[in-house]
């Protein structure tokens, strides 16, 4: 029988305990181990988004990661939330400005599949919610902000979001040799000489890292 340990990385900077970890789980003795399918989706979502942010920021805290079925009736979790595929992840930010400019970032320079800055009005606690698909093609990019007046979601268009906003500065391109797009430089890997890889970050993952990685972490799980 296959094992999934908590202390299981998933990329350079998280390891699984961060995604699964629940007050709410811990009182109500909800088991919240994950499958290996939702491990697997983990790890493309810390590698395609929360790892960039966090070079981007510096180290961030992970809210709400995976979440069991029960956990997310707990929770009070939509039956359809992305929480449940281990897709998902709700980041933790110091203020709204820095929520903002965080929602900026992975709006404007990464692949994504939802993208919400979200407003406990209790508390008025922002942090932001961030959803990833393995298969790329699928993300939608689809960005939303829960509006501060009532808990519904809109296109970020209003001027609650937009007020911190920065004009994005033109970037340089590159052409990837596997796919053959031409993408912002930002999208290939700097090499340790500096310059940066002619593959660009999707299609080294999909044909170099992903097959390594699964390979990898099939050998930890079955050890």
């Amino acid at each position: 029988m296959t094992t999934i340990y908590p202390d299981l990385r998933l990329s350079e900077h998280f390891v699984l305990r961060e995604f699964v970890r629940s007050a709410t789980a811990q009182r109500l003795h909800i088991d919240n181990t994950p499958q290996l399918c939702h491990v697997t989706r983990l790890i493309a979502l810390c590698d395609h988004v929360l790892e960039p942010l966090r070079n981007a920021f510096g180290p961030i805290v992970i809210n709400s990661g995976y979440r069991c079925e029960a956990l997310n009736r707990a929770v009070g979790g939509v039956p359809t939330s992305q929480h449940l595929r281990g897709e998902a992840a709700d980041v933790r930010t110091a203020t709204r400005e820095v929520a903002i400019r965080m929602y900026n970032y992975v709006r404007d320079n990464l692949v994504f599949d939802q993208l919400i800055l979200e407003r406990n009005k209790r508390t008025g606690t922002v942090w932001l919610h961030v959803s990833y698909r393995k298969d790329e093609l699928r993300n939608r990019r689809q960005a939303l902000h829960l509006s501060m007046a009532a808990n519904t979601t809109t296109p970020l268009t209003c001027p609650t979001a937009a007020e911190t906003l920065t004009p994005l500065t033109a970037t340089a391109t590159a052409h990837c040799i596997c796919c053959g797009q031409t993408l912002p430089k930002e999208k290939f890997a700097l090499l340790p000489s500096g310059n940066r890889r002619h593959m660009c970050n999707h299609c080294r993952w999909k044909h170099h890292i992903e097959p390594s990685r699964h390979r990898a972490l099939l050998r930890a799980l079955t050890g």
